[in-house]
Parts: C-alpha cells; structure tokens; sequence
C-alpha cells in the first residue's frame, strides 16, 4: 500500500559494508541464470538505493513492514542510537522492531532516512505511532534534527 509503490514488490539485501553491496550488484548481473530469470519473468527496476543502518531495536519480525521516510539532519550512529529510544519506547506498543536507515546513495529523492517498523498489526501500529507523534520529547528531537515525514508505505512481508 503506499501511493506510487502500490502494487510493487520491494527487495533487499543486506551487507556488512558498502564496498560488500557493491559486490553484490556486480554479481547478480554476472549470474547468466539470475539474469534470465529476471527477463523471463518481466521484471523491471524501478530503483535502487543504497542505505546503511544507524539504529535498530526490537526484533526483525512480523508479518507486515512499514517505511516512514524522512528528510532530516544527519547524525552519528550513536546519537540515532539515543534518539530513537524514545520512539522505541512509544512504538513497541505496536511494533516488534525498528531500525533507522541513513541514505547513501539513491539518486535524487526527497528523503535521506528511513524508519523502518516490522509489525503484526497494522492497526496497533498505527495507534503506536500516533501516540509517538503526539509525545513531546519526539516532537522536540524532531523540531531539532529539523526531521520532515515526505512519506510512509505499509506492506506486506513475503520472506
């Protein structure tokens, strides 16, 4: 669900390093299966980004994911570590994990985080995150790193 990516199936793949996703990339374009399989089944690439993980909390599961993307300052892993733990808080009411995502490279977009949040019910979460939008500490740190919502998209998680 979400706008222009509705109906769109999202992949990822996750490193160790920037220099590993790049690897990455060469190899799945030298894989002369992969390749075919990609054209025989008429998938098409939209786009691609490259992020890297700042903050995580929470465990990686759930049946649905929601990605919250924001335009804001930037800050060390360590700050995004202690900023995020009031959300945290606020959240795991209605969600099982969270981690914050820093924009390496991708293009021109009009965000430079993503918050992700893997839950069971989209209606919890969604009572969760309005609380979180209401509590003054988030407002107060959002209003600081000058944080700007552009978008959210809620899915549903295949693997």
């Amino acid at each position: 669900m979400g706008g222009e990516l509705a109906g769109k199936v999202l992949i990822s793949f996750e490193t160790k390093t920037i220099d590993a996703a790049m690897s990455l990339q060469t190899g799945i374009y030298a894989d002369k299966e992969l390749v075919a399989l990609i054209q025989d089944t008429g998938v098409s690439i939209d786009r691609r980004n490259l992020m890297r993980r700042q903050a995580e909390f929470g465990e990686r599961s759930g049946q649905y994911l929601s990605a919250l993307y924001v335009n804001s300052e930037s800050v060390d892993d360590g700050t995004a570590q202690k900023n995020f733990a009031r959300p945290w808080e606020n959240m795991k009411k209605g969600a099982n994990g969270l981690a914050t995502l820093q924009l390496v490279a991708g293009g021109q977009t009009p965000f430079s985080h993503v918050v992700l949040c893997w839950l069971d019910s989209a209606d919890s979460f969604y009572a969760a995150s309005t609380k979180n939008f209401d509590d003054p500490a988030v407002k107060q740190m959002m209003k600081e790193l000058n944080v700007k919502v552009v978008g959210r998209i809620l899915g549903r998680r295949l693997f």
